[in-house]
């Protein structure tokens, strides 16, 4: 079975996006399987860090220091199908950068 751990979860769109990110959701039903990241993110929304600088945050309020952080990021296809690197960044918290693709 395995031990019952706390889970505090703070979705990326209900953070306070920062430096010009915007949180972009699905708002019309999918004209394809595959029609856009909003659909395939949780809550058919997310935000999107399009460029040096955006960011999101959000403030703990779970009661407890954080010990654990999952975060979700999708590199976009280029033009021609393929995957493109060009979008991947740093994860930063606070002032200690965190990951690097």
């Amino acid at each position: 079975m395995g031990a019952t751990t706390p889970l505090s979860l703070y979705e990326a769109e209900a953070g306070t996006p920062g430096g010009g990110a915007a949180v972009r959701s699905l708002t019309s039903a999918p004209t394809a399987r595959y029609s856009g990241a909003a659909l395939a993110a949780s809550g058919h929304a997310y935000v999107h860090l399009g460029g040096t600088g955006r960011s999101v945050q959000w403030t703990n309020t779970a009661g407890q220091s954080i010990s654990f952080i999952d975060v979700r990021a999708g590199v976009p296809d280029s033009v021609s199908g393929g995957v493109t690197e060009s979008g991947a960044g740093s994860i930063w918290c606070g002032a200690e950068e965190s990951w690097r693709p």
